[in-house]
């Protein structure tokens, strides 16, 4: 079941703010997955409707090197939580 967030009280919606997190303490050797949880705000009787998204991963290896792995049109998303939806497998 969707969970929808009601408006902030401040109506200074989060969205077009970029969130900086490190990922470096969750990477593991080989494959990894990105999972992201989006808060969606809807006004009551609104119904939801699919968020835009963008993230990118810039990840710099032990050797020196980098890379950058960017969000796009062929990760999953879906308007509701399913069980395991943070694992490799999903």
């Amino acid at each position: 079941m969707l969970t929808a967030t009601p408006y902030p009280h401040s109506r200074q919606f989060p969205w077009k703010k970029f969130v900086r997190g490190d990922a470096t303490g969750a990477l593991i050797t080989g494959s990894n997955t990105i999972a992201i949880e989006q808060v969606h705000y809807v006004q009551p009787g609104e119904k939801a409707a699919p968020l835009p998204l963008i993230a990118t991963l810039f990840v710099e290896y032990t050797d020196g090197s980098t890379e950058v792995f960017a969000s796009g049109s062929s990760w999953k998303t879906a308007l509701e939580i399913s069980p395991g939806w943070q694992q490799e497998e999903f």
